[in-house]
Parts: structure tokens; sequence; C-alpha cells
């Protein structure tokens, strides 16, 4: 009886251990992201829209995305094959990018989750634009991996983030790369708001929050 209960003095020992680790983690992050908010020069807002098969194997997928909610002129929009499996889900697109003054370009447009764990997972999104004219080309990518902190709805997740734009050799302009720490909360099965801050190399540090919605 005493070694049972010595095992399980042990067990909520380290269960308070991982909870005391957690709350630190938390707090450390939420102190980055709140004092870097003054290092930030630029706010910006997106919406992203993917509807998709859920079952096993391969589907249709489409996606709608308001990259900056304060330009709703830049819109973008595709269509193609979705693939779902136990640990990854993924998608292919192609379709349109919408720019100011009535212009638009072709996008190439793959995006998808790979869960790790039930507590970690990651999401990417890589993008060609402008394959119609090489001079103007260039490529996105953007990758989250994240550690949710909670079990029940809203789960919560603390994780870091890169959004790159690299521009082809002859593409006008400078690269730009990222990196900063993330929150995001999981609202429903299919929804999640995220809040990122992002230290760029060219441009402003920029603080951002974003919708997410499976359809």
């Amino acid at each position: 009886m005493s070694s049972i209960t010595g095992d399980s003095l042990n067990i909520i020992e380290v269960l308070n251990s991982m909870r005391n680790f957690t709350k630190l983690l938390a707090i450390s992050v939420l102190s980055l992201m709140v004092s870097g908010t003054a290092l930030a020069q630029d706010y910006g807002a997106r919406v992203r829209l993917q509807g998709k098969s859920t079952e096993p194997g391969f589907g249709l997928s489409g996606v709608l995305e308001v990259p900056t909610v304060a330009a709703p002129s830049n819109v973008l929009a595709g269509v193609g094959l979705s693939h779902n499996s136990d640990k990854l889900e993924a998608a292919l697109h192609v379709g349109v990018l919408t720019l100011p003054a009535a212009n638009a370009t072709s996008v190439v447009d793959a995006r998808g989750t790979l869960t790790l764990t039930d507590n970690v997972y990651a999401w990417g999104n890589l993008r060609l634009q402008g394959l119609e004219d090489l001079n103007k080309t260039s490529a996105y990518g953007f990758v989250m991996a994240e550690y949710l902190l909670t079990s029940f709805v809203p789960k919560v997740g603390l994780g870091v983030e890169t959004e790159n734009r690299v521009l082809m050799a002859r593409t006008p302009g400078t690269s730009d790369y990222s990196v900063g720490p993330n929150m995001v909360f999981h609202v429903s099965p299919n929804a999640r708001l995220e809040a990122a801050l992002q230290f760029h190399s060219e441009v402003a540090n920029q603080v951002w929050a974003r919708l997410h919605v499976s359809l």
C-alpha cells in the first residue's frame, strides 16, 4: 500500500512540475509578445477560409483568403485537390491573387497540417505567384509550430512561426524573412484565432491577428 501511495505522490509531483513549467512558458511567451508590440511598427489582420473533403484519401479543396483585411481588394482564391491521412492533411490549389488597380496574378498554393502528437502540430502554406511573368515571380512561405496547453475547447496553444517572401533572381525588390512567437485559440474544431508578433529582416516588425476557418 505504501508503495502505491508513494508512486501516486510521485506522479502528482511530476504533473505539478509540468503544470508549473507550462505556466512559466505561457507567461514568458506572453511577456515577449506584449513587450515586443512596442517594437512593432505595423499591424495587420488576415482571414483564411478553406473548404475540403474530410474523408480519408483524395478529395476536392477550395481556398479563399484575404491576406490583409485593411486591403480587401487583395484576395487569394483557388481550387484543387486535397489528401487526408492520420497525421497529414494537405491540399494543392491553382488560382489567382487579385491586386490593386484591378490587376491579378496566377498562384500555385500548397497548404496543410501535420499532427505530430495530441498536443503538437504544424501548419504551413507555400505559394508561388506571378508565374506568367518571370520578372515578377515570387515565392511565399509560412510555417507555424504549436504546442497545445489545454485539451478542452477553447484549446490554447503557444508556438513559433516564420513568414517569408522570396523574390526570384529577375524580380525587382528585396526578399524578406521573419520569425516570432504566437498564441493560438481553437474556438471550435474547425476554427482558430491566431495572435503573432513577427520580427522582420527588411520591413517593419509586425503584429498579426488572424482567423482560420476550415469549412
